[in-house]
Parts: C-alpha cells; sequence; structure tokens
C-alpha cells in the first residue's frame, strides 16, 4: 500500500505497516497538505462487515466506524481520534492519530515493567459491539480473554464478559503471562498466589459471573488506588 492515497479529497502518503490484526493492516501516513503524522487503517469487507446506525448519519456505516465515532465523542483522550473515513466498495479506509513514540501495552510492560504514567490510548474497536441487555451469542477477540460461560453455553452477557476479559488483561500486566488452567482453579478457589504480589486481581477473574466485580465499581478496585499503586511500584 505504499504511495500516495486519495480520501475524501485529502492526499496522504502511505509509509511502512505499523501493525496488522484480524480485523484490518495499519499503516503510518502523512497527510499532505500540512504534514500531520497519522495511522492509516485499510480494512477489507467480508461477509462478517455489518453496518449500523448512529446518530448523525442518514445511512449506516461499518460497525467499527460507528463504535470509534460513539466512544471518542467529546473529544475523549481516552480514545484514538478518528480524524477521516470513507468506504468503498470491497474495503473501507480509516485515519487515525499517530503518536510517535508509541509501543502497545503488552511489549511496554514486558519491557519497562511499570510505567510511569497511567496514560493509554484504546486503538482497536474491529470485534467490538453496542452494549445490550440481552445475551450474546457470537464472539469476537482473543481467545485467551473469552469468559468461561461463553465456552462453557456458547452465550454471555456483555458487562461481566467484559469485567472476565479485563481481569485476564491485569494479570498479563502483573504476572507476563497469561493465567494458566492452574492460575484460573486458584483464583476461583481464592487461593491463588505469587510471591511479592497480592491477591486482588482474582476478583475479576472468577468462573461463576455473578461473583465478579461489577462493572461500574472497577474504578473502586484497589488496584486504582493512586496509594496502592505507589506501594506496588516501590516493591520492586
Amino acid at each position: 500500500m505504499l504511495g500516495k492515497t486519495e480520501i475524501n479529497s485529502w492526499l496522504y502518503e502511505i509509509g511502512n505497516q505499523l501493525g496488522q490484526g484480524g480485523f484490518g493492516t495499519v499503516y503510518e501516513g502523512t497527510r499532505l497538505s500540512d504534514g500531520l503524522k497519522v495511522a492509516v487503517k485499510y480494512v477489507v469487507k467480508d461477509e462478517d462487515t455489518d453496518y449500523i446506525s448512529i446518530p448523525g448519519y442518514d445511512e449506516p456505516i461499518p460497525r467499527e466506524v460507528a463504535l470509534l465515532t460513539l466512544a471518542s465523542k467529546g473529544n475523549a483522550q481516552e480514545i484514538i481520534q478518528l480524524l477521516d473515513w470513507q468506504d468503498f466498495e470491497k474495503n473501507y479506509i480509516m485515519v487515525l492519530e499517530r503518536f510517535t513514540p508509541c509501543e502497545e501495552v503488552g511489549g511496554l510492560v514486558k519491557r519497562y515493567g511499570d510505567p510511569d504514567t497511567v496514560k493509554v490510548k484504546l486503538i482497536d474497536f474491529g470485534c467490538g459491539d453496542l452494549l445490550k441487555t440481552s445475551t450474546y451469542r457470537n464472539y469476537m477477540g482473543t481467545r485467551n480473554y473469552t469468559c468461561p460461560e461463553f465456552v462453557e453455553t456458547g452465550k454471555y452477557k456483555g458487562n461481566p464478559a467484559t469485567v472476565y476479559s479485563l481481569g485476564v488483561l491485569l494479570f498479563i500486566m502483573v504476572c507476563g503471562v497469561f493465567p494458566n488452567y492452574n492460575d484460573l482453579y486458584q483464583m476461583n478457589e481464592k487461593v491463588w498466589c505469587e510471591d511479592g504480589l497480592t491477591t486482588e486481581c482474582c476478583s475479576l477473574i472468577q468462573n461463576n459471573p455473578e461473583e465478579r466485580l461489577l462493572l461500574e465499581n472497577i474504578l473502586e478496585h484497589v488496584w486504582f488506588h493512586c496509594d496502592f499503586i505507589t506501594a506496588i511500584k516501590c516493591s520492586f
């Protein structure tokens, strides 16, 4: 995809690939009119590409574009900003803000341990969906983050499934690896332990969705308390 690409009458110089996943490929780019550094995401359409309606648009738009638009409403600093996008017959293209330097959270934690800042950006809504109170029966995403109720029954509720995924992410950030079968068993038995670490993250990873911390109470979790984070950093 190297070379010049026109998106909504704006000309961009497309450079090296930044990343690739199941829902698209991202390249570094430069807007030629003013030299702005951007990230350009190409998504090839297939039978699973769907469109949804959101306020402000007369016609349905690609789900990923719609979710990012809704999530970043009000210029939310924790969400990557969508600068432009265009829909084509066989693909759609998104122009996103780009930071230099930048790094994926997993790589950052492995290389540096606890970061000095808790500022992160959510960048990918390709496998997202609108939250609903009814049961979901389809799952898109990484297998290791899948909640056990979907594996066992083929269905799940949005909020507790999100809590489980966040619990897995927390485990990775403090332990450096995904929880294995023995870790998950011990956490559900509430006997999990690791030298130098506390057991607080176990309240998110529970087999029974009703035993997990409520999504709306996540910010009350001890790991969000500044004094606790400082104590953890001092222990390394």
